[in-house]
C-alpha cells in the first residue's frame, strides 16, 4: 500500500509504503484468532538550520494478535496484544486490551467494558485503538507513554423509539515525565418518530 502525505512541519510531501500480512484461524464456530504482521517504511524531506535538504527514513514494524470469542449467546469477549518497534528497536511499544460486551437476551440493554494497558516509548510509534462511543461519533485514539485506559458504555433502547447511551471513561498515563488523569462522561438520547 503506497501512501503520500503532507508533512506539516517540514512543508513537503512524505512517502511511505506499508506491508501487511494477516492470518486468521477459526478455533470454533464462536471464536477466532488473528495474527498480523505490519511493516511501514516512510521517508520525509527535512531541512537543517542552514536550509540543507535531507531525506529521513523511518521504519515501523508491529505484531498484533487478536482473539474474539462468544462463550455464551449473550456475551462477546475480545482481547488484543500488539508490540511494535521503530527504527530497529530505537523506540518500542506494547499494548494489551481486554473487552467484554454483554447483550442480555430479551432485554433492550447492552453493556460494553474495555481496559487497555500500554507502555509506548514515543508518539511516533503510537498504537491506535477503536473505542465504542456515542452513536455516530466513532473514536480512534492513539496510545503513547505509559498508562491505562478504561471505559464502560451502557446502551438502552426503549420500545425502539428512544435510545439512551451513556459512556464513562478513565485514563491515567505518563508521557514525557508528566502524569495525566482524565475522566470522561458522555450522555446521548436519540428519539425516533
Amino acid at each position: 500500500q503506497n501512501e503520500n502525505w503532507y508533512g506539516y512541519y517540514s512543508g513537503t510531501f512524505g512517502r511511505s509504503v506499508k506491508y501487511i500480512s494477516e492470518v486468521s484461524y477459526e478455533l470454533s464456530g464462536n471464536s477466532n484468532i488473528t495474527a498480523s504482521l505490519r511493516s511501514k517504511v516512510s521517508s520525509d524531506d527535512t531541512y537543517s538550520e542552514r536550509g540543507i535538504k535531507a531525506s529521513e527514513e523511518n521504519h515501523l514494524n508491529s505484531i498484533r494478535l487478536t482473539l474474539r470469542c462468544r462463550p455464551v449467546e449473550w456475551m462477546d469477549v475480545s482481547a488484543r496484544v500488539e508490540i511494535n518497534s521503530e527504527n530497529s528497536g530505537e523506540a518500542k511499544g506494547v499494548m494489551a486490551y481486554a473487552g467484554i460486551k454483554v447483550i442480555p437476551e430479551g432485554f433492550p440493554l447492552n453493556i460494553i467494558l474495555r481496559t487497555a494497558v500500554y507502555s509506548i516509548d514515543s508518539y511516533s510509534n503510537r498504537i491506535y485503538t477503536w473505542e465504542d462511543d456515542l452513536l455516530f461519533s466513532p473514536m480512534i485514539s492513539p496510545l503513547y507513554g505509559d498508562g491505562v485506559k478504561s471505559y464502560i458504555v451502557i446502551n438502552y433502547n426503549y420500545n425502539r423509539k428512544i435510545n439512551f447511551r451513556f459512556k464513562t471513561g478513565f485514563s491515567d498515563y505518563i508521557s514525557r515525565g508528566v502524569r495525566s488523569v482524565k475522566h470522561d462522561y458522555r450522555i446521548q438520547v436519540k428519539i425516533n418518530f
